[in-house]
């Protein structure tokens, strides 16, 4: 969708694949696979120089592999073995922009949740019963995670056309995984200076993490 100030934009895409086979009288493998994936921006002209870019994103893949197996067990009649695995991450990010004769400025935040399993195994028991038939499933490993990763960012630039470029980028960095947290601020310095054609002058200095230690990058000439 688009008009003069906004445009509006939507993807989407889905996957599902699987393959089996059987050994007779021993096994049957099963092995399965998909993929869904959303994303939406959202572009917003507020001014001649003032800008909006949101965008949401959804990730889920998941994947499974089976193995039921005869057994020779009076009572049990076959056992069913699964790895499964799966990841779904959502993303939500969005920056506002101020663009001025000579000055820009640049402001934002993302935040991304993820759920990761790259693998959990179960094994499940078919039993016989003179009743009936009974099931019985039990997890072996389960590697289930949940984290989060945001930032909030800011940065300003001060130029002269064909001659001098200075830049300060502000950034906080937080990460939780349910056992850890970690906060890591940065401050980023950047200025070039053009002497002519052939001769220019760059620098930068990042000041970052919360051990604040310093990192002095030479001038380099060009």
């Amino acid at each position: 969708m688009a008009n003069p100030s906004h445009k509006i934009s939507l993807t989407a895409f889905h996957s599902n694949d699987m393959y089996d086979y059987t050994l007779v009288g021993k096994s049957y493998d099963y092995m399965q696979w998909g993929n869904i994936i959303v994303n939406g921006i959202w572009d917003y002209k507020i001014n001649d120089g003032m800008f909006l870019k949101t965008n949401l994103a959804f990730n889920n893949f998941s994947s499974s592999q089976q193995q039921q197996k005869k057994t020779h067990s009076e009572s049990v009649n076959s056992t069913i073995m699964a790895v499964n695995s799966h990841m779904r991450e959502f993303q939500f990010s969005s920056m506002a922009s101020i663009d001025k004769e000579n000055k820009d400025y640049q402001f934002g935040l993302s935040v991304k949740s993820t759920m990761f399993n790259p693998g959990s195994y179960t094994q499940t028991g078919k039993i016989e019963f003179e009743n009936g038939n009974k099931f019985s499933n039990d997890m072996v490993m389960d590697n289930k995670s949940n984290s989060i990763l945001s930032a909030l960012h800011a940065q300003a630039e001060y130029s002269q056309k064909d001659k001098w470029l200075a830049r300060v980028a502000l950034r906080a960095n937080w990460f939780h995984n349910g056992k850890y947290n970690s906060l890591d601020p940065e401050v980023r310095l950047f200025g070039t200076y053009t002497f002519n054609s052939s001769f220019n002058l760059s620098s930068s200095i990042s000041l970052y993490g919360i051990t604040n230690k310093l990192r002095v990058l030479n001038p380099s000439c060009t």
